[in-house]
């Protein structure tokens, strides 16, 4: 696992824990809010500065940025419910960037773990010996007996 990997790995597994601690924190408001932005940006500051740079270079609709998009959305209807007297849910916005971090690093994983069996496997194809160089059967062939030419062997010369 590279550097990068396990960072990426350990900002999911920090995320991950601070939403389900979050879940039993008895705040509300906008004290809420703020908290939850803690592990939204632990997990999504990289997809939301692709985001900006992506509307700054031209690439409006990219990945990165639909994705800020779909999270900011689904943090601010927390905000609005929270504004309008009813219960703000911030989880969403978190645990879907969080899922979308998971599934594109379970890709990269899945890559490596390819990359690594698929190394294995030439260098184990390297070490054995091909199929044509199979070893030669070592059989004795037997010896052919000096036959002495017996009586019965021998060419009659013609006589009756």
């Amino acid at each position: 696992m590279t550097k990068k990997q396990k960072k990426m790995l350990y900002r999911i597994i920090a995320a991950a824990v601070l939403m389900a601690a979050l879940h039993f924190v008895p705040v509300e408001g906008y004290l809420r809010f703020a908290l939850y932005l803690v592990p939204y940006l632990i997990i999504g500051y990289d997809i939301l500065r692709k985001a900006v740079l992506g509307i700054v270079r031209g690439k409006v609709f990219d990945e990165n940025f639909l994705m800020a998009v779909a999270t900011v959305g689904a943090m601010l209807l927390g905000v609005y419910n929270e504004a309008r007297g009813l219960e703000g849910e911030f989880v969403e916005g978190v645990a879907v960037m969080l899922f979308y971090q998971i599934r594109v690093k379970k890709c990269s994983a899945e890559d490596l773990l390819v990359n690594r069996l698929a190394r294995q496997r030439a260098e184990e194809a390297a070490d054995a010996e091909p199929a044509s160089k199979a070893p030669e059967e070592t059989r004795e062939i037997p010896e052919e007996p000096e036959n002495p030419q017996t009586e019965e062997d021998e060419p009659h010369g013609g006589e009756n």
